[in-house]
């Protein structure tokens, strides 16, 4: 039997996929596609820090999309990231994975968590049913990260079955428009 808090739930789910499919509907583009979700996490869930990582050649993911970070300031977390939390979220499953107390940062990353620490993480691997086609990771600092978790973890994991998608069909778009040259010669070159 489902309770009315589980109804509730899942319909606030519905919802969230429902709209945020909606803003990102038309963008045919993946930078476009990122670009609207940065807008859309910032309306949904306030002041926050967030990153898109998108595969760079497997099994790296490098930074796609950003907000409210320095991209050369903010460097080498933007490096130790991509190494730890995306990476994580990367060979997950689709729920959001939270990272909560430097304690468990530690413990997870050791020499790799001085730059992750004093904050409140919320990661999500976007995947297709073949491939994870990004990362989306949110934080704040530690104080002002565990009354929001709830709520972000449910807008993330609302979200990321459909940016997986979206990202999987600006691909596919692209290559329908840009195919690759096929070869025209059997190797050896002519010179006139």
């Amino acid at each position: 039997m489902v309770g009315h808090q589980d109804l509730a739930q899942q319909l606030n789910v519905t919802q969230l996929s429902a709209e945020y499919a909606q803003t990102v509907r038309g963008e045919l583009e993946v930078e476009g596609i990122l670009r609207r979700t940065m807008e859309w996490v910032l309306q949904k869930l306030g002041p926050v820090n967030a990153a898109v990582y998108l595969p760079a050649g497997d099994p790296h993911f490098a930074l796609g999309a950003y907000l409210n970070l320095d991209t050369q300031g903010d460097a080498q977390l933007i490096e130790t990231l991509g190494k730890t939390i995306v990476e994580q979220a990367r060979t997950g499953g689709g729920s959001a994975i939270t990272f909560d107390s430097d304690a468990t940062l530690e413990e997870l990353f050791g020499d790799e968590a001085p730059n992750l620490l004093g904050r409140g993480w919320v990661a999500v691997g976007c995947r297709t049913p073949r491939e994870c086609l990004a990362v989306l990771v949110v934080f704040r600092k530690q104080e002002d990260a565990r009354p929001a978790e709830a709520a972000t973890r449910g807008t993330l994991e609302a979200m990321a079955p459909v940016l997986a998608e979206r990202i999987e069909q600006a691909l596919g778009f692209y290559q329908r428009l840009h195919p690759f040259p096929e070869e025209e010669n059997d190797g050896t070159s002519s010179v006139e």
